[in-house]
């Protein structure tokens, strides 16, 4: 349900261009990264290793402009009449590929990251079937 026309108007947001994205990461340079080790033998070749995917990543975020197209819609608060624009919820309704490429993103970030025992078991945050600890 949406507001009445005399309500609020239905706005447009904008949160990214998946072309201009793609385009982006792939123009990075990523010497810093061919430069860690996939073996560590101290803690700072690790500290150093962390350093150098943090740096990349933030130039990658400061070179990419990230805006995905939305719609906000109004979901009606129940038992409440609809006259009123207050009177609803405020929903953001991404596209479908959007979700998509998080969905993926997310899948082989996580193959990565467990796959390399990057994940150790004591962990139990970002772990499937292991949100919380066990009490």
């Amino acid at each position: 349900m949406r507001p009445p026309a005399g309500g609020c108007p239905k706005p447009t947001i904008r949160i990214t261009e998946w072309k201009r994205v793609s385009i982006a990461l792939e123009e990075v340079d990523t010497p810093p990264l061919n430069n860690i080790s996939n073996v560590f033998e101290r803690t700072d070749e690790i500290d150093s290793a962390i350093g150098a995917l943090t740096n990349h990543i933030s130039t990658v975020v400061k070179r990419c402009s990230r805006v995905v197209p939305a719609e906000i819609i109004g979901i009606p608060k129940s038992e409440k009449p609809r006259d009123v624009p207050a009177r609803y919820r405020p929903i953001i309704l991404l596209s479908g590929l959007g979700k998509i490429y998080e969905k993926i993103l997310k899948t082989r970030l996580s193959e990565y990251l467990f796959g390399k025992g990057l994940i150790i078991n004591e962990k139990f945050r970002f772990r499937p079937k292991h949100s919380c600890p066990p009490q």
